[in-house]
């Protein structure tokens, strides 16, 4: 909060200061590029060290396929939701498109096209697997990582033993990354003051309405997306567990019992 007050401050102070607009601008992607530079590392040995641990093959390969379904279909309906809350509220037209800087936006159309052009759900499908790990961690392409670090962890599991130097390996790097994750944390009043300093600096004061929106539907969703979704989610994964179908037996089963079978209570 003190960054994002301190940011309106330097906004207003600095406002169409070309020299403030860019120095705020670069903090700013560098407290972006922090926080991108921490995910894959994170995810790559938490998911690789989860998988190798469980040991079982026949469960792994279950919970392989099991997590790269999850993942889809959760990311998938995250899309939907924010593409429908977008749509609705459409918090893009409070935004005045002549006092942004024009910006290249040629990859994105071009990757859009690519999509369409070859072959639509199939490409997507298929870009799943990666041609090389080392280039879809360089590009931040989050599916052919999973899959691959999914694979990976199968393959220390079946290790045994031998596989067991990869998965400490990886849970220090996890560890590690945790801790570098705690210092960027601590670093985000700042980033959040350089970001929202250079819009106002930029914008004027009137950036604050679509500003506050935005974030107001951000959160939304994000409500949505936790307490609905993954609140469904996990009650689903937990009345289908087999502990839970284990305890409702039991219960049933007490209740089923004459009266002089069931445990007395003490006096």
């Amino acid at each position: 909060m003190i960054g994002l007050v301190l940011g309106v401050v330097l906004g207003v102070v600095f406002y169409q200061n070309k020299t403030a607009i860019t120095a705020m601008s670069n903090i700013g992607t560098m407290f972006i590029n922090l926080i991108q530079m921490i995910v894959l590392p994170i995810v790559v040995s938490c998911l690789t060290v989860g998988i190798a641990g469980m040991g079982d093959a026949k469960k792994l390969g279950r919970v392989g396929v099991k997590t790269l379904v999850y993942f889809e279909i959760i990311t998938t309906i995250a899309i939907i939701l924010g593409l429908v809350i977008a749509n609705v509220f459409k918090p893009g037209d409070l935004v005045n498109i002549h006092s942004l800087t024009a910006t290249d936006i040629s990859q994105y159309t071009s990757s859009a096209k690519s999509v369409a052009k070859d072959g639509g759900m199939w490409s997507l499908i298929m870009g799943i697997i990666p041609t090389n790990i080392f280039s879809s961690l360089s590009e931040g392409n989050m599916m052919p990582i999973i899959f691959f670090s999914v694979m990976f962890g199968l393959g220390t599991a079946s290790l045994g033993e031998k596989g067991k130097v990869i998965t400490d390996f990886l849970e220090a790097v996890s560890q590690v990354m945790f801790k570098v994750t705690n210092w960027v944390m601590k670093a985000a009043p700042i980033g959040v003051c350089a970001l929202i300093g250079s819009t106002i600096a930029q914008m004027g004061l009137s950036a604050l309405k679509p500003l506050s929106v935005f974030i107001l539907l951000t959160y939304v969703a994000f409500a949505l997306l936790i307490f609905v979704v993954l609140g469904i989610t996990a009650a689903s994964s937990v009345y289908a567990s087999p502990t839970y179908s284990e305890s409702l037996k039991k219960k049933s089963f007490w209740h089923s019992q004459p009266q002089a079978l069931k445990p007395c209570s003490p006096a």
